[in-house]
């Protein structure tokens, strides 16, 4: 999964400088920032100043009571805190680092000068210090890699050595200074891979991680003069990938059935054919396959059939639903047996059978994504698997566009009413097409998760309800001489 992390805001409570600080109440604040998942190169990060050159402070001077908005405030050589994309597994160790330092302010007095952490730190190189330690976490990275591939290792080896001793190390000068400076916080936070892919699908493909001093991995020293700091933090985490499940159907095998008369209802429409209106029933196989852009070891996919659970790899699946059975439309409830196969992808497959009739199903996909927890829906697919489909001769084609431009004429008069955009029925020989059928809140919340939720249903044309929407509004206004539905 592709996830990329920001920090947003620094808040200080209480500053570490006391009184007897060379520069007084006030910490000269500088942000160093650091993300590292499995072994891939870390992404590292620090603040850069708050006033331009030539103003001698190359920090940022903060008060207790007071944030800094980091979105207006980039890093050194950066245009946001945002990180770039990392790819992250579900066995990956995702390590987060805030370190904040005070470096102190310039002051006059006794000849001059700095802190002693700045001038530690000019000592170390600054900025090179900051991509000297990216280098040495890579190359760490990259022997761990080796040395876990020759070792047959089967979880990832963090990297623990180079960055993370490099930024405590940088963070520790407190307990050597004297004048206040030194870090103020020390923040990390190790997420396992599953766990932060799960909280991100559950809230929408975002979380924010707040800390508090509480939670810093600073010491204070011994008999210091300084305050004990107070800082909290906040980060954005946030999910780039979606989760898609494309459906794919193949037509596997067609038979047609033999002839039959068709008994029209709209007579003023039957009256277009001389010739006998014959329809017959084209029986088709389907392979239905559901292909998710997704693989999860430890959260392996849950299929489900309407409320049947898919436990086995290679089953058999036998529901209750309402079918359809041509030609003449013949509807009925029975029992559906739908073969199925999990394969080593997660991939489900479908064959239906053409010869049980026509049918509407639901199949949905989820995630067992915490121990304990219910399972999460991610996908849901409703398909109209037309099985049996109502085909006709030359008259019943001549019957079906008598209806269409009837319809077509109803519908421009209410859309002459409505001030809307023309449209046109046309009704043919049965077809499919995908349409997505929810409501503007449906989608915008699935899209907000990132998920798909594509609905397939059926264009087929159904001239039975045609015919009765034809006859209920045409009885309301025709003609009493010329009657539009068959009595007998």
């Amino acid at each position: 999964m592709n996830i990329d992390f920001t920090p947003r805001t620094i808040t200080c409570h209480q500053t570490v400088s006391s009184p007897n600080a060379p520069w007084g109440m006030e910490d000269g604040f500088r942000l160093y920032f650091a993300v590292e998942v499995a072994f891939q190169s870390p992404d590292v990060m620090i603040s850069g100043r708050k006033y331009p050159e030539p103003d001698v402070v190359d920090n940022y001077p903060i008060k207790a009571g007071q944030t800094i908005n980091l979105d207006t405030f980039p890093p050194v050589d950066r245009a946001s805190w945002q990180t770039k994309v990392f790819n992250v597994d579900e066995g990956n160790l995702v390590t987060v680092w805030l370190i904040g330092v005070n470096e102190g302010l310039p002051f006059f007095g006794g000849g001059g000068g700095g802190s002693q952490f700045s001038t530690k730190l000019a000592r170390k190189g600054g900025q090179f210090l900051i991509e000297k330690i990216a280098d040495e976490a890579s190359e760490e990275a990259l022997k761990r890699s080796i040395a876990g591939a020759s070792e047959g290792l089967i979880k990832p080896i963090p990297i623990v050595g180079a960055l993370a001793s490099a930024l405590i190390e940088l963070a520790e000068y407190i307990d050597e200074s004297t004048d206040c400076s030194g870090s103020v916080f020390i923040f990390k936070k190790e997420i396992l891979g599953r766990d932060l892919i799960a909280q991100l699908l559950q809230n929408r493909r975002s979380i924010t991680l707040s800390f508090n001093q509480n939670q810093s991995l600073r010491s204070e020293a011994p008999d210091n003069p300084c305050l004990t700091p107070s800082y909290e933090a906040t980060l954005d985490i946030n999910l780039r990938s979606e989760l898609k499940v494309t459906p794919s159907l193949t037509l596997l095998k067609t038979t047609t059935t033999a002839p039959v008369e068709f008994n029209p209802l709209f007579i003023s429409c039957a009256r277009k054919t001389s010739e006998p209106i014959q329809v017959w029933s084209e029986v088709r196989d389907f392979r239905i396959e559901f292909i998710p852009n997704f693989t999860f070891q430890l959260m392996p996919i849950i299929w489900k059939i309407e409320n049947q659970v898919l436990t086995q790899q290679q089953a058999t699946a036998t529901v209750n639903l309402p079918v359809t059975i041509q030609p003449n439309q013949q509807n009925k409830l029975a029992d559906v047996n739908i073969r199925y196969e999990i394969d080593l992808q997660q991939h489900l497959i479908l064959h239906t059978t053409g010869s049980e009739g026509s049918f509407q199903i639901r199949v949905q996909a989820l995630l067992q994504l915490q121990s304990q927890q219910p399972s999460f829906l991610i996908y849901q697919h409703i398909l109209m698997v037309d099985s049996q489909v109502m085909l006709g001769n030359k008259g019943y084609q001549v019957y079906l566009d008598c209806m269409g431009a009837k319809l077509n004429g109803l519908i421009s008069k209410i859309d002459k009413t409505q001030f809307v955009k023309p449209r046109k029925f046309l009704p043919c020989q049965p077809s499919k097409q995908l349409v997505k059928s929810r409501s503007v809140r449906a989608q915008k919340q699935i899209a907000a998760m990132g998920l798909s939720d594509q609905i397939s249903v059926s264009q087929a044309v159904n001239v039975r309800e045609m015919e009765e929407l034809l006859g209920s509004i045409e009885n309301i206004g025709r003609d009493a001489d010329e009657p539009t539905l068959n009595a007998t």
